[in-house]
Protein backbone atom coordinates (compact mmCIF):
# COMPACT_ATOMS: atom_id res chain seq x y z
CA UNK A 1 0.00 0.00 0.00
CA UNK A 2 1.04 3.39 -1.20
CA UNK A 3 1.31 6.15 1.48
CA UNK A 4 -1.82 7.95 -0.63
CA UNK A 5 -3.52 5.01 0.29
CA UNK A 6 -2.51 4.75 3.92
CA UNK A 7 -3.85 8.63 4.38
CA UNK A 8 -7.48 7.75 2.76
CA UNK A 9 -9.10 6.83 5.74
CA UNK A 10 -7.44 9.57 7.91
CA UNK A 11 -9.03 12.04 5.38
CA UNK A 12 -12.11 10.71 4.90
CA UNK A 13 -12.54 10.72 8.77
CA UNK A 14 -11.32 14.10 8.93
CA UNK A 15 -13.95 15.07 6.66
CA UNK A 16 -16.94 13.38 8.18
CA UNK A 17 -15.64 14.87 11.56
CA UNK A 18 -15.85 18.32 9.76
CA UNK A 19 -19.15 17.94 8.18
CA UNK A 20 -20.71 16.63 11.67
CA UNK A 21 -19.06 19.71 13.07
CA UNK A 22 -20.43 22.25 10.58
CA UNK A 23 -24.13 20.22 11.47
CA UNK A 24 -23.81 20.14 14.90
CA UNK A 25 -23.34 24.02 14.92
CA UNK A 26 -25.37 25.04 12.51
CA UNK A 27 -26.97 28.45 14.02
CA UNK A 28 -29.88 30.36 14.96
CA UNK A 29 -31.70 31.92 11.84
CA UNK A 30 -34.26 34.89 12.29
CA UNK A 31 -37.20 34.05 9.76
CA UNK A 32 -40.64 35.32 8.41
CA UNK A 33 -42.95 33.63 6.49
CA UNK A 34 -41.95 32.83 2.63
CA UNK A 35 -44.53 35.52 1.53
CA UNK A 36 -44.23 38.13 4.36
CA UNK A 37 -43.16 41.54 2.56
CA UNK A 38 -40.69 41.83 5.51
CA UNK A 39 -36.91 42.09 4.31
CA UNK A 40 -33.35 41.99 5.94
CA UNK A 41 -33.24 43.15 9.78
CA UNK A 42 -30.57 43.81 11.62
CA UNK A 43 -30.06 42.70 14.89
CA UNK A 44 -30.83 46.18 16.80
CA UNK A 45 -34.61 45.68 14.65
CA UNK A 46 -34.78 41.97 15.93
CA UNK A 47 -33.98 42.56 19.82
CA UNK A 48 -36.36 45.90 19.71
CA UNK A 49 -39.13 43.64 18.63
CA UNK A 50 -38.69 40.93 21.10
CA UNK A 51 -37.49 43.17 23.93
CA UNK A 52 -40.91 45.38 23.55
CA UNK A 53 -39.19 48.48 22.28
CA UNK A 54 -40.43 48.20 18.83
CA UNK A 55 -44.23 47.08 18.12
CA UNK A 56 -43.58 47.21 14.27
CA UNK A 57 -41.60 45.86 11.18
CA UNK A 58 -39.29 48.81 10.00
CA UNK A 59 -40.91 48.56 6.81
CA UNK A 60 -44.17 49.04 8.36
CA UNK A 61 -46.83 46.72 9.63
CA UNK A 62 -47.51 45.23 13.50
CA UNK A 63 -44.86 42.39 14.17
CA UNK A 64 -45.54 39.57 16.35
CA UNK A 65 -42.55 37.60 17.65
CA UNK A 66 -42.59 34.06 18.46
CA UNK A 67 -39.85 31.74 19.89
CA UNK A 68 -39.30 28.18 20.14
CA UNK A 69 -40.14 27.21 23.43
CA UNK A 70 -36.34 25.35 24.64
CA UNK A 71 -33.35 23.86 23.03
CA UNK A 72 -30.21 25.18 21.51
CA UNK A 73 -31.50 27.51 18.59
CA UNK A 74 -33.38 29.48 21.49
CA UNK A 75 -30.20 29.76 23.81
CA UNK A 76 -28.04 30.80 20.92
CA UNK A 77 -31.06 33.44 19.62
CA UNK A 78 -30.83 34.69 23.51
CA UNK A 79 -27.59 34.71 23.74
CA UNK A 80 -26.29 36.43 20.29
CA UNK A 81 -29.58 38.42 19.36
CA UNK A 82 -30.88 40.11 22.56
CA UNK A 83 -27.84 39.52 24.24
CA UNK A 84 -29.28 38.08 27.61
CA UNK A 85 -29.80 34.77 29.52
CA UNK A 86 -33.04 32.93 29.37
CA UNK A 87 -33.89 34.52 32.97
CA UNK A 88 -33.08 37.80 31.99
CA UNK A 89 -35.17 37.79 29.00
CA UNK A 90 -38.02 36.60 31.06
CA UNK A 91 -37.34 39.18 33.61
CA UNK A 92 -37.63 41.61 30.93
CA UNK A 93 -40.84 40.09 29.25
CA UNK A 94 -42.42 40.11 32.48
CA UNK A 95 -42.17 43.35 33.11
CA UNK A 96 -43.50 44.45 30.17
CA UNK A 97 -46.58 42.34 30.72
CA UNK A 98 -46.82 43.83 34.52
CA UNK A 99 -46.70 47.32 33.23
CA UNK A 100 -48.91 46.83 30.48
CA UNK A 101 -46.33 48.28 27.91
CA UNK A 102 -46.46 44.52 25.92
CA UNK A 103 -46.12 40.85 25.63
CA UNK A 104 -43.88 38.36 26.05
CA UNK A 105 -43.31 36.66 22.56
CA UNK A 106 -45.37 33.25 22.31
CA UNK A 107 -43.49 30.13 23.07
CA UNK A 108 -43.87 27.09 20.37
CA UNK A 109 -43.04 23.57 20.84
CA UNK A 110 -40.70 23.17 17.44
CA UNK A 111 -39.19 24.31 14.62
CA UNK A 112 -41.81 23.03 12.08
CA UNK A 113 -44.65 24.41 14.17
CA UNK A 114 -42.47 27.45 13.77
CA UNK A 115 -42.69 27.72 10.02
CA UNK A 116 -46.45 26.54 9.66
CA UNK A 117 -47.06 29.41 11.77
CA UNK A 118 -44.77 31.68 9.79
CA UNK A 119 -46.32 30.42 6.56
CA UNK A 120 -49.74 31.34 7.49
CA UNK A 121 -49.34 35.26 8.70
CA UNK A 122 -47.05 37.33 7.25
CA UNK A 123 -46.67 39.54 10.84
CA UNK A 124 -44.80 36.67 12.68
CA UNK A 125 -41.24 36.69 12.99
CA UNK A 126 -39.82 33.58 14.60
CA UNK A 127 -36.16 31.91 14.62
CA UNK A 128 -34.95 28.21 13.95
CA UNK A 129 -31.99 26.60 13.32
CA UNK A 130 -30.58 26.75 10.16
CA UNK A 131 -30.77 23.15 9.36
CA UNK A 132 -34.24 23.60 9.57
CA UNK A 133 -34.94 26.18 6.69
CA UNK A 134 -37.07 25.31 3.78
CA UNK A 135 -39.23 27.20 1.43
CA UNK A 136 -41.90 27.84 4.18
CA UNK A 137 -39.76 30.85 5.75
CA UNK A 138 -37.29 33.49 4.37
CA UNK A 139 -33.96 34.61 6.31
CA UNK A 140 -34.17 38.02 7.74
CA UNK A 141 -31.34 37.61 9.94
CA UNK A 142 -28.49 35.80 10.27
CA UNK A 143 -26.21 36.66 13.35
Amino acid sequence: MNSIQHQLPSLSLMAGLALTCAMAQAGVVVVVGAKSPVGPLNKTQVADLYLGKARDFPSGGAAVPVIEESGPAKTEFLDKVLGKTEQQARATWSRLIFTGAGTAPKEIPNAAEMKKLLASNPNVIGMIDKTDLDGQVKVVLEP
